[in-house]
């Protein structure tokens, strides 16, 4: 299942019991809140994307860190020269699992290697994003939606009616949207990409 869209948040929010005007439940605030979990969880991309990615070797001994989740390689080439998985390189996957994607690549020789190593394959931390990655995104949203409606209330009415609809405003808003804040940033330290797994 792909990230939340604006209309999940929307969603979210009506199911909470909270009511807010369609335009502050937007793209905008799903794609900053997909942005800061990866940033808390330290996977970018977390959602898997097909991609190319230049290195220059300058390895130390025969491993080359990626900076990122490689999930599967379609192409390693270097110096023109396509290299083969199981005999040129192994992936070193984090935390030595097979349940997560590899986190740098051990090559056979590194005197065999050109200048630069490029990289074709699926990067990401899974393919798609989990419930639970999910659900912290959408919490991340939330949050930005409720504050940014708490400013604006606070210059503002808390209630407005229009013909027969009538909408009133908690002023704990804040108080809310902090709260969806802390569980996201906590689902999203759940997937935390540590080092232990080089």
């Amino acid at each position: 299942m792909p990230w939340p869209t604006a209309s999940d948040l929307q969603t979210f929010l009506t199911e909470s019991g909270l009511t807010v005007p369609e335009a502050l439940a937007s793209t905008d605030r799903v794609d900053a809140a997909i942005a800061e979990f990866e940033s808390l969880s330290g996977w970018k991309p977390f959602a898997a994307i097909t991609s190319t990615r230049h290195f220059r070797a300058g390895l130390r001994g025969t491993i080359l860190p990626l900076g990122a989740g490689l999930l599967s390689v379609e192409s390693v080439v270097s110096g023109g020269r396509t290299l083969t998985e199981g005999q040129d390189f192994w992936l070193i996957r984090h935390l030595g699992s097979d349940d997560f994607p590899a986190e740098a690549i051990e090559f056979a020789c590194a005197e065999s290697l050109a200048d630069s190593v490029v990289i074709t394959g699926l990067w990401g931390r899974m393919e798609d994003p989990s419930p639970a990655a999910r659900l912290g995104v959408l919490q991340l949203a939330a949050s930005m939606t409720l504050s940014s409606l708490a400013e604006q209330l606070a210059a503002r009415p808390v209630s407005w009616q229009e013909g027969a609809s009538k909408e009133t405003y908690s002023r704990d808003l804040g108080k809310i949207g902090a709260a969806y804040r802390g569980a996201g940033e906590r689902i999203a330290r759940t997937f935390l990409r540590t080092a232990a797994g080089l």
